[in-house]
């Protein structure tokens, strides 16, 4: 069920030659790239990419132009590779623009004296090390032909030679990265013959979560000498991850929800559209997503979405909470209190009729411990639980209760009395979108528009200002104390899986940790090297691992709920 098309790239084989004095660029054969994919209409969809050697750097440098075009890529032998950082730019620039100069004011070089099959037979040998004569003639035919006189040419360009006359930096090698988001399998020889740039393997390996290594003991040519070996490891590869990223249609309904205190909470519904599955007579799994602190809805999109094309049964609801994204702002003096956002919640799910069944709950950061919350609230009601990168808290030193709130309530009527703060002051989306960034380290770019695309809204006069109230830097009037994070935790008898960065940006609270696990036979944890955002810069393997937990759990939980289900 593959289909395959290959090319000769300019210069190559049988294709065409560039104009004389014009080098053969990575922009270049981007753009023949392009021209390709376009012609055969499979940029209205997805596809991948397999490259060798430099034809393994084009890939990474279209999924950086073209992230939602790309599917996986395979880089068999090479990686985008920069100049060393210790030369100066310019002079690279000036040598190359130099040595272009002096190759085109040369006389074209004949190669083709005397030429035969068997030369170029063993020219191709001893220019590809490694390589058996099965390869090497196949290479041939692509490389030679015969003129009107039936003398041999060879048909490559001698201009390949000449060095692309922009160098590539380390600068750009990192942002190439960083926005090249698709699956990439590498496929190395364990002795290229060429230096590796292990600076450029770890980059790949921090940005990339689905970044994987394969080394075969071959040539550079290895997937031509170890054909077999090479495609096994595809093969599996794609298995890995294509079938979740195929084009599964996602509907997305905007369903704004009233609040009891007259304000309005956005969300939208996220299911597959998929007439087999509305059909179907399997239930689906619904899942409620409670963003963190200051973030909106967005936060979770691509978990949901990856999710959902894992399982089209899934049917998530996303929600921006009170003060947060395009929500409604309480009324001014009152405060954002955890007692507020639970009632919120299970309004939410009251409202979507969802209390009649058993959910699933995924929340990050503060969405976590209100899920906590909520699931010690309605046991009964909860399938599983995941808690991505918090828990309550639970403190070895004895708290004073009523001096931490008696603190709070002066802070808060302080910042009540004060004028509101002007943020909106000349605020533009690239302001915003560094704000974002710059107060959520480690996230990436994608992640952090993403974010900003629900912080930010434009009034009439055309101001582009910040969305969220400024009164969620308050403090909830009531401490959230050790007593109550005890409670929660012995109250949450669903399974709990706890999704943890292994740098949190807050002081992990291990002590709880250390107690569910006493408490609750199903809890379960996982740490992942990743910011506090893991879920959005490390999607794959936040979705892998909670596709697994809620397989094992989903399975044995009886999605109906007792008569008696609440105290």
């Amino acid at each position: 069920d593959y289909e395959i098309y290959l090319y000769d790239r300019a210069g190559h084989g049988f294709s065409s030659h560039i104009p004389r004095g014009f080098d053969y660029s990575a922009i270049h054969n981007m753009q023949d790239l392009r021209t390709v994919v376009r012609s055969l209409g499979w940029n209205k969809g997805k596809f991948s990419i397999i490259g060798h050697s430099y034809g393994a750097t084009m890939p990474v440098i279209y999924a950086a132009n073209y992230p939602n075009e790309v599917s996986c890529i395979v880089a068999i032998d090479a990686l985008p590779r920069p100049e060393p950082s210790s030369e100066n730019l310019y002079e690279i620039y000036g040598a190359r623009l130099d040595m272009s100069l002096e190759f085109h004011q040369k006389p074209s070089r004949n190669f083709e004296t005397d030429l035969t099959f068997e030369k170029v037979l063993e020219l191709t040998k001893s220019t590809r090390p490694g390589i058996t004569d099965e390869a090497a003639r196949i290479l041939i035919e692509r490389s030679v032909r015969k003129d009107t006189n039936n003398k041999l040419h060879f048909t490559r360009d001698e201009a390949l030679k000449v060095l692309s006359l922009q160098a590539f930096t380390e600068n750009s090698a990192k942002e190439l990265i960083q926005a090249a988001k698709a699956p990439i399998l590498f496929i190395g020889a364990t002795n290229p013959p060429w230096p590796r740039s292990q600076k450029i393997i770890d980059l790949f390996q921090q940005y990339n979560p689905m970044f994987e290594i394969v080394l075969i003991d071959g040539p550079h040519h290895l997937h031509m000498t170890h054909v077999h070996e090479v495609a096994d490891h595809i093969e599996r590869y794609f298995k890995k991850y294509l079938y979740q990223l195929s084009t599964l249609n996602i509907d997305k309904t905007k369903l704004d929800i009233p609040c009891i205190w007259g304000g309005t909470l956005t969300g939208v519904l996220v299911k597959s559209d998929s007439t087999d599955i509305q059909a179907s007579e399997v239930p689906t799994t619904k899942i409620i997503g409670i963003h963190g602190w200051l973030d909106n809805l967005n936060s979770l999109l691509p978990l949901t979405e990856e999710l959902l094309n894992r399982h089209p049964d899934y049917e998530f609801y996303l929600y921006d909470r009170a003060g947060h994204g395009f929500s409604s702002h309480i009324p001014k003096g009152l405060d954002y209190s955890q007692a507020h956002n639970l009632q919120d919640l299970r309004a939410i799910i009251q409202h979507l009729g969802w209390n009649k069944e058993k959910i699933v709950i995924l929340g990050h950061s503060y969405g976590a411990l209100l899920g906590i919350t909520y699931a010690a609230s309605y046991p009964n009601e909860i399938a599983c639980l995941i808690a991505i990168d918090a828990i309550p808290q639970i403190n070895k030193a004895k708290e004073n209760f009523f001096r931490i709130q008696a603190d709070r309530v002066d802070k808060s009527l302080q910042n009540h009395q004060k004028p509101p703060r002007n943020f909106e002051v000349n605020l533009t989306f690239e302001k915003a979108f560094e704000l974002t960034k710059i107060t959520r380290p480690g996230i990436t770019d994608e992640a952090a528009r993403l974010l900003t695309e629900r912080s930010i809204r434009t009034d009439a006069n055309n101001r582009v200002y910040f969305t969220r109230d400024e009164a969620l830097k308050i403090l909830s009037l009531v401490p959230f104390s050790s007593d109550m994070a005890r409670d929660s935790i012995e109250g949450t008898t669903a399974p709990v899986l706890f999704i943890g960065a292994t740098e949190p940006q807050w002081p992990r609270a291990e002590h709880a940790v250390e107690y569910f696990k006493e408490r609750n036979p199903n809890f379960e944890t996982m740490f992942i090297d990743g910011p506090h955002h893991l879920h959005m810069t490390h999607v794959h393997t936040v979705a892998e691992r909670t596709e697994q937990f809620l397989n094992k759990h989903l399975s044995h939980a009886s999605t109906s709920i007792s008569s008696d289900n609440q105290i």
